[in-house]
């Protein structure tokens, strides 16, 4: 026993912690009292540790799985093992791992959180932010779980939408807005969608709420012609587009809109049997884009079903 002792104790030197382990759990075995069963536990979690660091993570989870063989509750294998799972993109191992330990921790936040990461790296970002917005709740001070909440609400409404879930894209969404009203991506998203569901006076809203927080912002300024122009509301639009041209005169996204936006107008305006109003839009569109083949067709059959030869 002695002699164990003393090998147990060069190997701990020589930090070879898994020959050492092997030592201390024999030891264990033959005299199980918890003296011998913190050592055994604490040079096992180390090996298992060093295992990680020389990426040799068969060995780190054969490891860890024999700490929690002997210790259900023990904390750092159970970490140590989340996370060489989710590395591994292991998912459903991850999750296994923390709902085992949750068992004896129940509602711990740490647990929780790193419950949400596994989820969001699953792409079950809804799950993932649905312990983002618990934790939020139990602990408004903390900004990390609002980012978390936050950015996977977002996945999960870019999720939804793939699927044309626009119900449940709109919840999260309003759910990120009602934390934050001012973030940039949840606006955009909410402005795309309720433009895409042809609520325009919805998407207005959400533009000007975006202008309300960012009065500068010529992004929100641009993306308001463009559900005008959605909306079919042209010459609105070009009342926008027209001055973002003008200071910006090289912004082709500007002089695309500002063109169509004109010809939209000008094809109503044919729809309406005004021709001479059309002829205008179609002339202003041709000012900004004279070589553009699309605004010389509608000026050319115009002029031509105008007799103006």
């Amino acid at each position: 026993y002695e002699l164990l002792k003393r090998k147990l104790g060069i190997l701990e030197e020589m930090k070879r912690y898994g020959a050492a382990s092997v030592i201390a759990e024999s030891m264990f075995r033959d005299n199980p009292n918890e003296v011998n069963k913190a050592n055994f536990l604490e040079l096992r979690t180390l090996a298992a540790k060093q295992y990680m660091n020389e990426m040799e993570y068969d060995s780190a989870i054969v490891s860890l799985k024999s700490v929690l063989f002997y210790d259900r509750s023990n904390v750092a294998a159970t970490n140590y093992l989340i996370n060489i799972y989710t590395a591994q993109k292991r998912y459903d191992d991850a999750l296994r791992t923390i709902d085992e330990a949750l068992v004896f921790y129940p509602n711990d936040e740490h647990l929780l959180f790193k419950k949400s990461v596994v989820l969001e790296g699953y792409q079950r970002y809804a799950d993932a932010a649905a312990i983002s917005k618990t934790l939020l709740e139990a602990h408004p001070e903390n900004r990390q779980y609002l980012s978390s909440l936050i950015e996977q609400s977002l996945a999960a409404g870019r999720q939804a939408m793939q699927y044309d879930d626009y119900y449940n894209t709109l919840k999260v969404l309003r759910d990120v807005l009602d934390k934050q009203p001012d973030h940039v991506d949840a606006l955009n998203y909410m402005i795309n969608i309720e433009s895409a569901v042809h609520d325009y006076d919805s998407a207005l809203y959400y533009t000007d709420q975006g202008l309300k927080y960012y009065p500068d912002s010529k992004d929100f300024l641009f993306r308001k012609a463009l559900v005008y122009a959605d909306a079919r509301q042209y010459k609105r639009a070009y009342e926008i587009t027209g001055p973002l041209l003008k200071d910006y005169p090289y912004n082709s996204r500007y002089r695309t809109a500002y063109m169509e936006q004109h010809l939209g107008a000008g094809r109503q305006h044919v729809d309406n049997l005004q021709r001479d109003s059309a002829l205008v839009e179609f002339y202003d569109a041709l000012s900004v884009a004279p070589k553009d083949t699309i605004p010389l067709y509608y000026t050319n059959n115009l002029l031509y079903d105008m007799k103006q030869y």
